[in-house]
C-alpha cells in the first residue's frame, strides 16, 4: 500500500467500470419512501454510483435516510434508531410508516430483482416493531411471487423477499465519532449527577490511573467494581497509521484505541504518539479523533459492507476533507463497499461524479423534504441549499452574438448557471482578449474568469508545463504566441533571472490551458446558427457561391427588410436572433455549450 498513489479520478473511474459489470453485488439499487417521517410521499433515491452523498440543509431528513438504509440489512431493526415516545409519537394513521428498496438477488447465473417493503406494525406490547411485509400495489410494487418452486429457490418467507444479504453495516454518526472523554466531559452522556466541571474533572482524574494501566498493558478485559469495563484494546496497524498520517498531514508513530465504559458510557479513548509527543484524545481535535475512527472502521470492514457516515467532515479543514474522501474512495473500490454519506461540505464532495450527489430541500409550501436533484455537480448542489458562492464566474466571449448563443444554450430553466455566471463580450477579436484580459488574469491566477472563444479560433493545444524542461519553459513564449495568434505582450523586466521567467511561463501556460475554452464545432457563431437552425426562412438565400456566413445573414436581412435603404447591424442581429431561436433544444452541440460551462465551474 502506497499512500502517495492515491489517484481519486482514476479510482472513481474504476469504481464506475466495476459497478457497470455488477462487481458490487449485493447492492441496494434504490430506496423510496411511500410514507416516512417528513419526506414527501414516494421520495426516491437511486444509487447510481457506489458512493452516494446526500446534500441538504439541516432538517432535511438526511440522517433519517441513513437510518432507514441501515435497517435494510439483516438483523437490524429501525426501532433501535427511531422509536415512539410521548413527545415524538410515531403515528400509524392516516398512513403507516414504511419504505421500499430494491436489489438484485443472485443464484449462480440466475438473477431476480427483489423488492423489500419494510414497514412499522402496531403492536401494543412492542411499540417499536418493524419487519418486511408483502408487496403492496399502491406503493408501486410488483406482486409477491406465489410459485412454490420460485419461493423455495429464492428463500422467500411468507411470500416476502428477504432483506438484502449483506453483513453488518457500519454506521458512523457525529456522536459515534466523539471520544469517551468528550461524551462525559462536554456532552454529559454519562453520570448525569456530575453537574459541574469540577465534579467531572475529578471523575476523569480518578479513573485515569486505571485506564492508563489498561492502555499501557494492552489488557483486553478488566473487571472494575464487578463489571467488565474494557471491550476492545488495540493499536492501529502500520497501514492505518499511514492513512491517518496522510489525511491529517502529520506523522503518527502509534495510535492506541481502548473501548471502555469507565465513564458509564461506551466510548473510545485514544493515545497518540507523534513527533515524540504523547497525548490522549482529551487534548486532540475532534476532527483528529473522527478520522481515526473512520479509518479504523473502514479498514476492518468486510467486503460489500454498507457504510453509512453522517457528516464526516466535522472539524476537518478542507485539505483533510479531500484526503479523507480519497481514502473512502480507495476503500470503496478495494472492498466493493456501498457508501452513503450525509454532508454539508463543498470541499468534501467536489471531486465526486455528478451521479453521486443527491440534493434534498425542504418544500416551504407543504413543509416536506424532497429530492430536487438525483445528479448534479457539487457547486450546483450547494447553490440549491443556499451555500453562498464568493463571486460569479465570468466568461468573456468575442461578440454580442456569441453571448446570445451561450445564453440561448443555457435557457431559462438552468437557474444555477443563470445565477452564478456573468457573460461579457469585448470588441477587438480573440487576440485582443487573450493579449489583454488573458495575460493580466493569468498572471493574477484568476480562478473565476474564463475566455470562451469561437470554434474557428482553435490553434495548437498547449502542453502541460510539468512535461516541459526548464529550457523549453524559458522559450515557451513561442508556444504562447502560436496559441494566441500573435505577439503576446508579457510584462517583464530586462535581465530577469531565468527562474522568474520559468515560473511566469509555467503560470501562463497553466492558466491559458485551463481557462481558454472554445465553442463547439469549427464555426463562428454565425456559422453555428446558420447550420443548426430549422427556420425555413434561410432558404430565401440560395447562393451556393456565398460561403461567408456573415454575408449570408446580411443578404437574408436585406431580403426580409426590402424597404430599408441600408441594413444596419441591429437589423442583422434581429435576424440572427430569430434563426437562433429555431435551433432545436436537443441539438448536441448546443447542449455541449452548457456542458463546457458546467465543467469549467466544477
Amino acid at each position: 500500500m502506497a499512500i502517495s498513489c492515491f489517484k481519486i479520478e482514476e479510482n472513481l473511474q474504476k469504481i464506475s467500470n466495476e459497478k457497470r459489470i455488477n462487481r458490487f453485488r449485493p447492492y441496494i439499487d434504490y430506496i423510496y419512501f411511500p410514507h416516512f417521517k417528513n419526506l414527501a410521499p414516494f421520495t426516491r433515491i437511486d444509487f447510481d454510483f457506489p458512493i452516494t452523498v446526500l446534500v441538504g440543509a439541516n432538517g432535511t431528513n438526511k440522517s433519517s435516510i441513513l437510518k432507514a438504509l441501515e435497517a435494510c440489512c439483516p438483523r437490524i431493526s429501525l426501532g433501535n434508531r427511531w422509536f415512539s415516545t410521548h413527545i415524538d409519537p410515531i403515528r400509524h394513521r392516516p398512513n403507516v410508516p414504511c419504505f421500499v428498496y430494491g436489489y438484485d438477488a443472485v443464484d449462480g447465473s440466475d438473477v431476480e430483482h427483489a423488492q423489500v417493503l419494510y414497514t412499522k406494525y402496531y403492536r401494543k406490547d412492542d411499540p417499536d416493531y418493524w419487519e418486511p411485509a408483502k408487496a403492496v400495489a399502491k406503493y408501486g410494487m410488483k406482486p409477491s411471487p406465489t410459485d412454490p418452486a420460485f419461493i423455495k429457490k429464492w428463500k422467500l418467507s411468507k411470500n416476502r423477499w428477504p432483506k438484502i444479504p449483506k453483513g453488518k453495516p457500519i454506521y458512523l454518526t457525529f456522536r459515534d465519532s466523539i471520544s469517551a472523554f468528550d461524551k462525559f466531559y462536554y456532552y454529559g452522556d454519562s453520570n448525569p449527577g456530575k453537574f459541574n466541571v469540577k465534579e467531572r474533572r475529578e471523575t476523569i482524574r480518578r479513573y485515569s490511573k486505571t485506564l492508563n494501566k489498561v492502555i499501557n498493558t494492552g489488557a483486553e478485559k478488566l473487571i472494575y467494581r464487578r463489571k467488565n469495563r474494557v471491550t476492545e484494546n488495540k493499536s492501529l496497524d502500520q497501514q492505518g497509521l499511514e492513512y491517518v498520517s496522510y489525511i491529517l498531514g502529520t506523522k503518527y508513530t502509534e495510535i492506541k484505541l481502548v473501548q471502555h465504559t469507565f465513564y458509564n458510557c461506551e466510548g473510545y479513548t485514544c493515545k497518540f504518539t507523534r513527533n515524540s509527543i504523547n497525548y490522549s484524545e482529551a487534548f486532540a481535535g475532534s476532527g483528529e479523533y473522527a478520522v481515526i475512527r473512520i479509518v479504523k472502521e473502514l479498514l476492518e470492514a468486510q467486503n460489500y459492507t454498507l457504510i453509512l457516515i453522517d457528516e464526516p467532515e466535522v472539524s476537518l479543514h478542507p485539505g483533510a476533507q479531500e484526503k479523507l474522501l480519497e481514502f473512502i474512495v480507495e476503500q470503496t473500490l478495494r472492498k466493493k463497499l456501498q457508501t452513503v454519506i450525509a454532508s454539508h461540505s463543498p470541499s468534501f464532495i467536489r471531486k465526486l461524479p455528478d451521479e453521486s450527489i443527491k440534493v434534498l430541500i425542504n418544500d416551504p409550501i407543504n413543509d416536506q423534504t424532497k429530492i430536487i436533484k438525483q445528479s448534479c455537480s457539487a457547486l450546483e448542489a450547494f447553490h440549491f441549499i443556499g451555500e453562498p458562492i464568493p463571486q460569479k464566474t465570468t466568461f468573456i466571449v468575442e461578440d454580442i452574438l456569441a453571448k446570445e448563443l451561450v445564453n440561448f444554450s443555457i435557457g431559462n430553466s438552468n437557474e444555477f448557471l443563470n445565477n452564478n455566471i456573468s457573460l461579457k463580450y469585448y470588441g477587438g477579436g480573440a487576440f485582443d482578449i487573450l493579449n489583454n484580459s488573458g495575460v493580466s488574469n493569468a498572471l493574477e491566477n484568476s480562478e473565476n474568469l474564463f475566455i470562451l472563444l469561437d470554434g474557428d479560433q482553435r490553434t495548437i493545444e498547449l502542453p502541460d508545463p510539468s512535461d516541459l524542461s526548464d529550457k523549453e519553459l524559458i522559450n515557451a513564449k513561442t508556444l504562447l504566441d502560436e496559441f494566441v495568434g500573435g505577439n503576446l505582450q508579457i510584462p517583464q523586466d530586462s535581465n530577469e533571472p531565468e527562474q522568474i521567467i520559468i515560473n511566469r511561463n509555467k503560470q501562463l501556460l497553466s492558466w491559458f490551458k485551463k481557462h481558454v475554452l472554445y465553442l463547439p464545432t469549427d464555426l463562428n457563431p454565425e456559422g453555428f446558427i446558420w447550420s443548426k437552425t430549422k427556420s425555413p426562412i434561410k432558404d430565401f438565400i440560395n447562393e451556393p457561391n456565398v460561403t461567408c456566413y456573415k454575408q449570408k445573414f446580411k443578404m437574408l436581412s436585406e431580403h426580409l427588410f426590402p424597404n430599408t435603404t441600408t441594413v444596419d447591424s441591429n437589423s442583422i442581429f434581429k435576424v440572427q436572433q430569430m434563426l437562433l431561436n429555431c435551433i432545436p433544444e436537443d441539438d448536441l452541440d448546443l447542449m455541449e455549450i452548457n456542458n463546457i460551462i458546467q465543467e469549467a465551474l466544477a
